[in-house]
């Protein structure tokens, strides 16, 4: 194996940082650069001469450039960087990353807006390559390539730097201590050659223009935006979320555009948002310095995705752009406390905005300029958002599950249940595998479904409420029957779940009232205490208790 990838990649993360200190006319690494990385290229035959060609750039008009790349392009689509659609290696400015990228030239862009004041060009240049690259990602087969339009080029790439990371639509990463083996960064080209050709053959092909075809966003689409699944425990609430064939179809989604908590009683806003902390400022040193920095949680993050993919789409919400932030057991923290003044952006408008706008903490918004994803766009989010200020997008998605049987710690006010749309879960079988499941106890087996409708009866008619009822989904099995299927609940799992669940949550108030922990004893009924179900000499009651219970079963 030649290793040429390898050592084209290696010699520019070593050498070109240090170049750029010396006078850029007739360097010799600006020469190897323009010259011998293309040549090796063509030569190691992994493209074809006479379809592609590749050049590199160390800059021009006798200044280094911010970002140096090596670009292969097919003849008949791009003769320069600015134009065309092509592959390049984009080497970052703080010299740490290289980019595979499919990407894109925008002269032409710039031609369609000359006539564009200034204030209004950039955007419209920005909307212009997103669509392009959007029409790309849905169309064509991106592989393992990221399409989240997330690629940073370092804190000061240059114009075309930035125009390189509006351009981007299928990327992958190297990192300057990491490169890949040579096997992997060719494996990785062959397959963005293929997407190139499928570009060529799908798109490029019949189009007069020669150019992405600019079409409109695919797929504009306002959904809700704040929605709480409750019910008992078991309805399969989390399951919904994540199911793509009757929920919300989270499990599809690339995990790049879904962020998950779980609130607690002692969970905060500075865990829920973010807070300044303290970091050693060098691990190895013998003196341990400490430097301080705004510290992202989920909500920031989810918040800085969620704009950049909005302004990413030109400024649209779309099926491909929805960012989700998913809060399991919602009614477990202090949302008053969690959530604080984010509390005022859940009131959306029409349109799915926050219908008011918040004053970002100090070390939130320094975060959101300087080192979020956001920097690369931040212009045209400040222009909608406005300085210094918070603001939902339509395409961040809060959904929040809340288990109606747990008694909330902390109250959740009408003020913050009115901001959400709430979704029920009703206890059903029907169609699940959960009506299959066959609780296994010393040899009998008993319907899971009839326990459950059974006994939910009771739990009603003793509470008065359907909030300590069981879901279908309460347990799952960890036995296989004699098919080699999965659908046996064990005796120790039912009793160490289902059966302390009932005795702790339902009955145990209730002993020797109107419990149903109880059995026929020589005519009489008996009551039973959980503890009983362990002691030697009842080792039966479990087995009677069931038999009693569901004595009307064939």
């Amino acid at each position: 194996m030649s290793q040429v990838l390898m050592r084209c990649i290696n010699y520019l993360f070593d050498n070109y940082a240090k170049a750029k200190n010396d006078p850029f006319e007739k360097h010799p690494i600006a020469d190897y650069i323009r010259n011998t990385i293309p040549n090796d290229i063509l030569n190691a035959g992994l493209i074809d001469p006479s379809i592609y060609k590749v050049d590199a750039s160390p800059g021009k008009y006798g200044k280094w450039a911010n970002v140096p790349w090596i670009r292969i392009s097919r003849k008949s689509i791009s003769n320069s960087a600015q134009e065309g659609v092509y592959i390049v290696y984009l080497f970052s400015a703080d010299g740490d990353t290289v980019f595979l990228t499919l990407n894109q030239g925008y002269t032409d862009i710039e031609k369609d807006t000359k006539q564009q004041e200034n204030s209004t060009k950039k955007a419209a240049i920005t909307k212009l390559l997103r669509d392009r690259a959007t029409h790309c990602i849905n169309t064509l087969n991106g592989h393992s390539f990221n399409s989240d339009m997330n690629i940073s080029l370092g804190k000061d790439p240059g114009n075309r730097g930035k125009m390189y990371e509006l351009g981007s639509i299928f990327y992958k990463e190297y990192k300057k201590q990491a490169v890949p083996s040579e096997e992997i960064l060719e494996k990785d080209l062959k397959d963005m050659l293929e997407i190139y050709e499928e570009y060529y053959e799908k798109i490029f092909k019949g189009n007069d223009n020669k150019k992405a075809p600019l079409n409109p966003i695919p797929n504009e689409k306002i959904m809700f935006q704040n929605r709480i699944l409750f019910g008992a425990p078991g309805t399969g609430k989390s399951f919904k979320i994540d199911d793509p064939e009757n929920g919300y179809g989270l499990k599809d989604v690339d995990v790049s555009r879904k962020f998950r908590t779980t609130f607690h009683p002692d969970y905060d806003y500075a865990q829920f948002v973010g807070a300044y902390k303290p970091k050693p400022v060098d691990t190895k040193a013998e003196k341990n310095e400490i430097t301080y920095s705004f510290v992202p949680q989920v909500f920031a993050k989810a918040y800085a995705t969620a704009w950049k993919q909005y302004i990413a789409a030109g400024n649209a919400s779309t099926t491909d752009n929805q960012i989700y932030l998913v809060i399991e057991e919602i009614n477990r923290g202090n949302c008053a406390q969690i959530f604080g003044d984010i509390f005022q952006l859940l009131d959306r408008d029409g349109k799915g905005f926050s219908q008011y706008s918040i004053d970002a903490d100090c070390d939130f918004a320094t975060w959101l300029k300087e080192d979020s994803i956001l920097k690369t766009v931040w212009d045209d989010y400040e222009t909608k958002v406005g300085e210094g200020k918070l603001k939902l997008p339509p395409n961040l998605i809060i959904l929040a599950t809340m288990n109606t049987s747990d008694q909330s710690l902390f109250p959740m006010d009408s003020a913050f249940k009115r901001r959400f749309d709430w979704e029920y879960m009703p206890i059903s079988f029907d169609g699940k595998e959960a009506a299959d499941y066959l609780i296994d106890i010393d040899g009998s087996r008993y319907s899971w479904q009839k326990f459950v409708e059974t006994v939910n009866e009771k739990i009603l008619t003793l509470t008065e409420s359907e909030d300590k009822q069981l879901g279908e989904f309460f347990i799952k099995p960890d036995k296989k029957d004699e098919n080699g299927e999965c659908v046996l609940i064990s005796c120790e799992r039912f009793l160490g779940k289902v059966m302390f669940y009932l005795w702790n949550e339902v009955c145990k108030d209730e002993h020797k009232n109107d419990s149903f922990f109880r059995v026929k004893s020589d005519g009489k009924e008996e009551y039973f205490t959980f503890q009983d179900l362990y002691k030697k000499e009842k080792r039966d009651y479990l087995k009677r208790f069931m038999d009693e219970l569901l004595k009307e079963e064939g």
